[in-house]
């Protein structure tokens, strides 16, 4: 049986409460980085950023804001170093807390993260951003129980980003709840972020191939695979796990493959799961059933 899916493609969170320094003669650095940052131009608003904080070294907001975008880069080094400053200077800050607990998580300090994440809760408890960061580093650590009711807070407190949704269906995967699951992963992927979430169309596929909705399993895998392809950005990759996320879709698809007769089509799918992915082991147990079937077939 296949290991609990890992979760979908992350979307920085905490760097999206706009606040502006005014400036006589028009829009400052600060605010310019605010619209890029609107804007998805990450390496444009990290140099916005970088000069706010040229004018001003004491601007803790600066500091965040420059380590959000610098995340979105896969800049996790410098962007924990942001973080570290941005608590210097204003240690009562729950977002920077939460920046740089969604920066250790990034990097699997987990436990770290996890304090980083009360921290925030302690500061502001009615702050979304701390309970979903909560709730998706107990789903990194397997706490599926404990992780359902923060990722509940942080919807109920107004967190908006999508990425909540995803990490809530991996809990309903782990507790077997299927449907729950696809109906999260749907909401995630009906967003402008979620339609490029490579993650969510697979662990969407794992749900309905549990639910013996092969065709949907196919499309859903197959739509997945296609996404891999042209994934280029510094988040396609979290630390390696985007390997194991692509060999378990292709071992996704062959399953449905299997379970629909057409064996030919499970092998090549176990095959590239395989080559992605040489110690997959469910891979290689599926394509040696699916071999002791496609040979019970030829002999009748």
């Amino acid at each position: 049986m296949r290991e609990a899916p890992i979760a979908p493609r992350i979307v920085a969170f905490f760097g999206l409460v706009y606040c502006s320094l005014n400036s006589a003669n028009g829009a400052s650095p600060y605010e310019d980085g605010l619209k890029l940052e609107r804007e998805r131009k990450w390496a444009a608003a990290a140099a916005a950023f970088s000069k706010a904080i040229e004018a001003d070294p004491k601007n803790a907001d600066a500091y965040r804001k420059h380590g959000a975008a610098l995340v979105q880069m896969g800049k996790f080094d410098e962007s924990l170093a942001d973080a570290n400053r941005a608590i210097a200077l204003a240690p009562r800050s729950a977002k920077a807390y939460a920046l740089r607990g969604y920066i250790e998580m990034r990097l699997h300090k987990f436990k770290q993260a996890q304090k980083d994440a009360d921290q925030c809760l302690d500061i502001d408890s009615q702050l979304g951003d701390g309970y979903a960061l909560k709730g998706m580093v107990l789903v990194k650590m397997e706490r599926y129980e404990e992780a359902l009711p923060n990722l509940n807070q942080a919807i109920s407190h107004g967190f908006k980003e999508s990425e909540v949704f995803g990490f809530r269906a991996l809990v309903y995967i782990a507790k077997v709840d299927y449907q729950r699951a696809i109906d999260d992963l749907t909401k995630l992927i009906s967003t402008p972020d979620g339609k490029n979430a490579y993650g969510a169309f697979s662990n969407r596929g794992f749900s309905f191939l549990r639910m013996n909705d092969y065709d949907r399993a196919i499309a859903n895998c197959t739509e997945a695979i296609q996404m891999f392809s042209r994934s280029t950005g510094p988040t396609g990759d979290w630390l390696g796990e985007s390997t194991h996320m692509r060999a378990e879709t292709y071992n996704t698809r062959g399953s449905a493959f299997a379970a629909k007769g057409d064996y030919r089509k499970a092998i090549a799918d176990f095959d590239t799961a395989i080559r992605i992915e040489a110690g997959n082991t469910a891979a290689r147990h599926n394509r040696a059933l699916a071999y002791e079937k496609l040979n019970e077939a030829k002999v009748r």
